[in-house]
């Protein structure tokens, strides 16, 4: 059994994420995950997350840590730059993985419904809106049911930001990550 830190923007993300964290995973996993309050607050708590993630109380060690943030039709590059600079300077026993979702973690959710939900602008309203239609309320329930349920293999045809997640989860680094920051 290994165990992933996540860190993530907010409830709806931590949901979700962690379904496809274990779905992708090729074996037993334990994810242990901290939200953000949104991605403003983000670039300045994911450093004391990882702290934290030096010190689990749950029994487990992190083996890795994954900060898995939106584009926000930013860069993932740019982005990506931009939070691992902020921790140049510290070292940690576990190797730390970034994966941009573009344009937001809605799009994703949004693969089985949508032939270009990365074309989307804010693909959060369309999944509202979708959703909506059919009386259902958007919640952090409903982005892990729509996580469980999505096809993988579509998900991976009409968004090529996940592409390199499982690939990330299971081991390794794909192009919208940075490479691990331990010495």
């Amino acid at each position: 059994m290994r165990t992933i830190g996540l860190i993530v923007e907010g409830s709806h993300d931590e949901a979700a994420l962690q379904e496809l964290v274990k779905r992708c995973s090729k074996v037993p996993t334990t994810v242990i995950s901290r939200t953000c309050g949104g991605k403003s607050r983000m670039l300045k708590r994911f450093p004391g997350f990882l702290q934290e993630f030096l010190h689990i109380k749950e029994g487990a060690s992190v083996d890795k840590a994954l900060v898995v943030f939106d584009a926000d039709n930013k860069d993932p590059q740019a982005e990506i730059k931009r939070f691992a600079n902020t921790i140049t300077n510290r070292n940690y026993p576990f190797p730390i993985k970034y994966c941009v979702i573009v344009q937001e973690l809605e799009a994703w959710l949004l693969a089985s419904k949508v032939a270009a939900p990365e074309t989307l602008f804010d693909p959060k309203t369309t999944l509202e809106a979708k959703l909506n239609e059919s009386k259902i309320s958007y919640t952090p329930e409903v982005a892990r049911s729509l996580a469980s349920n999505v096809n993988l293999d579509t998900l991976r045809n009409r968004c090529k930001s996940f592409n390199p997640f499982p690939q990330i989860v299971i081991n390794g680094q794909g192009p919208h990550t940075q490479p691990t920051h331990t010495q």
